[in-house]
């Protein structure tokens, strides 16, 4: 990290990196996968 403050653009790509890896989480649950506790590591 620079500093403390978030930058747009990182706060921008932390939120498109969020949404991205709960759509596969919750993909994943459906199809009933052990890959879910391996996305939350990354957030």
């Amino acid at each position: 990290m620079r500093n403390s403050q978030l930058q747009p653009l990182d706060y921008a790509m932390l939120l498109y990196f969020n949404t991205i890896l709960t759509f596969h989480g919750r993909k994943a649950e459906k199809s009933g996968k052990a890959s879910v506790t391996q996305t939350h590591f990354f957030i």
